[in-house]
């Protein structure tokens, strides 16, 4: 049967460089809340346990929205088979504007009830303390980052997963260098503690979407 055929050498070829981008990219997505637990280290348990709890809280509300990047990626590649590149843009340009009203709302109400949810997670007033401002700096950025999902399914869908990849390891290596600079007060920023690894994620999260647009 034809597709029992063992595939060719151009193929896997074509397969792998759709792929590696693609794990390279969620690597490096993971990465940068680990990158702030990390930095924060010197900081002390409280401040270890506010960020910790801070971005797995952030990444389980952002995920509601992952469906999207599916679904873009999955219309936009089957009406770019098709041969419908309109329909494809289509397809993105509803995704961008949804995304565009009901992230940012998201993000509002995000902003206003941390101090309530993250009391949930953990009891300690100092924890929730500053939980609740790297919660709240995080919070401003997360209807940017819902946007850059529904890019991200827009160029898988198209095959260029290369681009994501770009962007992702660009926000990362942004995300430690402002992340020195706000947690601890070098390069003429404020020392903000553990906060300021909140900002720095939300300042490289909001810099780095841009870039799909260049």
């Amino acid at each position: 049967m034809s597709f029992m055929r063992r595939p060719t050498r151009a193929l896997n070829r074509e397969i792998l460089g759709l792929a590696v981008p693609i794990m390279l990219a969620s690597l490096s997505q993971t990465l940068m809340s680990l990158i702030d637990i990390a930095m924060v280290g010197r900081l002390g348990a409280a401040a270890i346990a506010a960020v910790g709890l801070g971005g797995i809280l952030t990444f389980a509300i952002s995920s509601l929205f992952n469906a999207l990047q599916t679904g873009v990626q999955t219309l936009v590649a089957r009406r770019r088979g098709e041969g419908k590149p309109a329909e494809a843009v289509e397809s993105f340009r509803v995704a961008f504007y949804f995304t565009l009203i009901t992230g940012n709302l998201l993000a509002a109400l995000y902003v206003l009830a941390a101090p309530r949810y993250f009391y949930l997670l953990n009891a300690d007033p100092n924890v929730v303390s500053i939980g609740t401002s790297y919660l709240q700096f995080r919070g401003w950025s997360m209807g940017i980052v819902m946007l850059g999902s529904v890019f991200y399914g827009f160029y898988n869908g198209i095959g260029k997963t290369r681009i994501h990849m770009i962007v992702t390891i660009t926000a990362n290596v942004l995300n430690v260098v402002l992340n020195y600079g706000l947690i601890f007060g070098r390069f003429g920023l404020p020392a903000l503690g553990a906060p300021g690894a909140g900002l720095a994620t939300a300042l490289a999260s909001i810099v780095t979407t841009s870039l799909y647009g260049l």
